[in-house]
């Protein structure tokens, strides 16, 4: 990782947090394209 990121050189790596959905040949992930509504993401104090 280091050396893919050298501006982290001053770091040390703790974790990797992968995000996002693998893509299926050349398509992009199916589940990219799904959303939630609003109300399941929100919550209001």
């Amino acid at each position: 990782m280091k050396e893919a990121f050298p501006e982290t050189a001053g770091y040390d790596l703790v974790a990797l947090f992968p995000l996002g959905y693998p893509a299926e040949g050349d398509e992009p992930a199916a589940k990219h394209f799904e959303r939630k509504p609003k109300e399941e993401l929100v919550s209001r104090l």
